[in-house]
């Protein structure tokens, strides 16, 4: 004998509370200060010394010059606080932020625009003026690269103005964007774990490997630089006094593009973002400075992150991470090694385009760029930096 199974009755008073429930706790309702947990001080430091500068920055910021909540100061004061060296503002449609950029405190902010075009949404960095908007993509992107400037796809395949332009002159694309990722996510996942965990605790059972736009990037770098960047695409949406969504000082603090650069300034940062000297550290999940991904003869550094280098015989790879992870290393999109623990070092004997991810907890923690090793590649004077001096 069957029980009759009850039907669902639909209670307005009952939705409505539980929507109100998941807003103020999956939204960031406290204002809590966020940051990433401290390095594991138990990891062996480095065998290899990187001479660069490991700089923190947070790329793809809107303000009130544009949809944003906050003002430059006031989210630059929020990225001091948490160590981020560098913070890019990128206000849709317009540089108007540009007399707000400068140094405040150890944290440098730079000013460009996250231009809207008839292909999607494309980063202009490195300018100071805006371009008019709705136009086609092809002119903006030879326009901007012929001034000196560096252009990046943003969100390329997020469901509301995907990129559906040609990736042959960009310097690059977002390959993870925190807000596409969020909003993405199906509403039953999101609702559920917004109102059952803190947002950050949310934001990080509903993050996920952009599985896609990884194979994309590979593919793509079998014939040139193209240099990836996390895009934090931070809003601070403000619906009253107390519901936020994903605060400024929740989305700086989840995922950066560290720049590996000899110092901070905004010629040496342009530089690392055309050349492709970074890395993706999900930093919410564990401090990913001093990541070390480098090729060595006899102990020395010959090429690092975003290098090229000739094919010759006696190369070895080193990573080091800052904790225990799991080490996957890829090569022309392939995975040809995984290993547990902080550090991994193997024999180089096959030319190709080598990267690098670490997972925590199953979880995306660091995403490299390329190490171009004995690989042809055709001419490319969008990524070349003799065009940004």
């Amino acid at each position: 004998m069957c029980r009759e199974i009850p039907q669902l009755q639909f209670r307005p008073l009952r939705l409505t509370s539980a929507l109100l429930v998941w807003l103020l706790a999956g939204c960031g309702t406290l204002p809590v200060a966020y940051g990433p947990p401290p390095a594991d001080v138990s990891t062996p430091a480095p065998a290899v010394e990187q001479p660069l500068l490991d700089a923190p920055a947070v790329i793809h910021v809107h303000t009130t010059y544009s949809d944003g909540h906050k003002s430059i100061p006031a989210i630059a004061e929020i990225a001091q606080r948490q160590g981020i060296r560098v913070l890019y503002i990128t206000d849709h449609d317009t540089v108007a932020g540009q007399p707000d950029a400068g140094w405040y405190g150890n944290t440098l902010v730079l000013v460009g625009e996250e231009l809207s075009t008839l292909q999607g949404h494309l980063l202009r960095l490195n300018t100071t003026h805006s371009l008019p908007m709705n136009q086609d993509a092809a002119p903006v992107i030879e326009r901007t690269s012929a001034e000196g400037g560096l252009t990046f796809a943003a969100h390329p395949r997020k469901f509301k103005d995907p990129w559906t332009g040609e990736y042959d002159s960009l310097n690059g694309f977002e390959v993870y964007n925190l807000a596409a990722d969020l909003v993405e996510r199906p509403i039953p996942r999101l609702a559920i774990a917004g109102g059952l965990l803190p947002s950050s605790l949310a934001y990080k059972q509903l993050m996920h490997r952009p599985d896609e736009l990884l194979v994309q990037w590979d593919r793509l770098t079998q014939t040139r630089r193209v240099v990836g960047t996390a895009g934090s695409d931070a809003h601070g949406h403000q619906f009253t006094p107390l519901l936020r969504f994903a605060p400024y000082d929740l989305a700086l603090a989840f995922v950066r593009t560290h720049l590996l650069l000899p110092e901070v300034t905004p010629d040496a940062v342009h530089r690392a973002l055309a050349e492709g000297h970074a890395y993706i550290g999900f930093d919410i999940f564990g401090d990913t400075t001093g990541f070390t991904f480098v090729m060595l003869r006899n102990n020395r550094i010959v090429a690092s992150i975003g290098d090229r280098h000739a094919f010759s015989d006696g190369l070895s790879a080193y990573v080091w991470a800052p904790r225990v992870c799991a080490i996957r290393v890829f090569r022309n999109g392939e995975l040809v090694r995984a290993t547990l623990g902080y550090e991994d070092r193997w024999n180089v004997e096959e030319p190709g385009v080598y990267r690098v991810e670490c997972e925590l907890a199953g979880r995306p923690w660091i995403i490299s760029n390329p190490i171009y090793y004995g690989v042809p590649q055709q001419e490319e004077s969008v990524n070349e930096y003799s065009k940004l001096t």
